[in-house]
């Protein structure tokens, strides 16, 4: 931890500790060791994972007696085994067994929060996506809790409620709309602040999107639906997601980030044409693609145009809907129709035709079919 940061911040937190846990004298210590005697401890792993909170650790004690001597044999962020001597340190036994607790409580918080945060960065590598704390942090614990999440591979979110603007639920409804809320926000806050608010649904996200939000944090909104919202935003503000994320969930947040990196050197712009050419040949307008993936018109014509970039869920969409293979879509390099094994010659040159029909065509010839098998149940219909 930062030495300035330390002694303005921490050090104060650090005494009230001390001084809960030392109200008027340490009674056991000073009843085993009523003088000043040297002596040596260790400092030794008890379970795998990352240390964080050393400095903190060796203040507890510099605090009581500068005189205190610490050796350190790894530091902030190493990854430490179970039973690995990670420091020594020397001094007034009376120091060493008063200030143990407080200092191991230090410890082994911050390690616990750097092991976790560890493990789900980890989880985001190679992705384009950041692991953001909150300020749901212990009382009197947050400078501790937030650095240890930076040592982990974290990201800080705002520190406190002077750090940045975040519209809430409440705050906008003390304001009586998105709009409303950032609108008021905009004109109270510093120029150089980011205007960051919070929506749970498809139609706040619109708004907060038309309102000029510059960060908008999706609140528990499911993959599906993040991934609309993404799509409404087009890239006119930054995005967050908050609500049930855990080290269990946090890879489904993913795919489509990994997805978009794995395919960035494809020619999309010849891969939009062929959608467009597809859709016309299933004789499908763009209102109608619009309305099927919950978008505007402009969005599916900037990704036949190549001006947006294309997502998992509308390729998927696409190739389905025109009875195509995705690596087709991509490449145009593998068979145009999906085939399955009992397809036979007719049955090709049938699915090749209805594909000139749209899809309201397809569902009378369907029902004309089934009309004339029923008529004759014997028949080769």
């Amino acid at each position: 931890m930062n030495t300035i940061t330390m002694q303005l911040n921490a050090d104060e937190l650090i005494l009230q500790a001390l001084r809960e846990d030392i109200t008027s004298e340490d009674i056991t210590t000073n009843a085993v060791m009523p003088e000043k005697k040297l002596g040596r401890v260790e400092l030794i792993c008890k379970q795998d994972g990352v240390i964080a909170g050393l400095d903190v650790f060796a203040r507890v004690f510099s605090l009581l007696d500068p005189a205190t001597e610490i050796t350190f044999f790894c530091k902030d962020g190493d990854e430490v085994k179970n039973g690995q001597k990670m420091a020594v340190l020397t001094g007034d036994i009376r120091i060493l067994l008063s200030g143990e607790r407080v200092a191991l409580n230090y410890l082994q918080r911050m390690s616990g929060i750097a092991t976790y945060t560890k493990s789900i960065a980890k989880l985001l590598e190679g992705t384009k996506t950041k692991l953001l704390d909150t300020r749901k942090t212990t009382p009197n614990m947050r400078v501790f809790e937030k650095y240890a999440v930076k040592v982990g591979g974290g990201y800080n979110h705002r520190y406190n409620l002077s750090d940045g603007v975040l519209l809430k639920d409440n705050h906008i409804g003390a304001a009586g709309s998105v709009t409303k809320a950032v609108q008021m926000a905009k004109e109270y806050a510093p120029f150089v602040r980011k205007i960051e608010i919070e929506v749970e649904n498809l139609d706040m996200v619109k708004e907060a999107v038309e309102a000029g939000a510059d960060i908008i944090m999706l609140d528990n909104m499911t993959p599906e639906d993040m991934t609309k919202a993404i799509e409404i935003i087009d890239g006119r503000a930054e995005t967050e997601c908050s609500g049930n994320v855990t080290r269990e969930n946090v890879d489904r947040l993913t795919k489509e980030d990994k997805y978009m990196e794995a395919i960035e050197k494809i020619d999309f712009e010849k891969v939009g044409k062929r959608m467009k050419k597809l859709r016309k040949e299933q004789r499908i307008s763009q209102d109608q693609v619009a309305k099927d993936l919950g978008a505007t018109i402009s969005f599916v014509s900037n990704i036949e145009n190549n001006y947006t970039k294309i997502n998992l869920r509308v390729l998927l969409y696409y190739a389905q809907m025109c009875h195509v293979s995705v690596d087709y879509l991509l490449s145009a390099g593998n068979p145009r129709m999906i085939k399955a094994d009992n397809i036979s010659t007719l049955d090709e040159d049938i699915l090749r035709v209805l594909q000139n029909y749209n899809k309201t065509e397809k569902e009378r010839i369907l029902k004309m079919l089934k009309i004339g098998k029923d008529l004759d149940p014997d028949a080769n219909v």
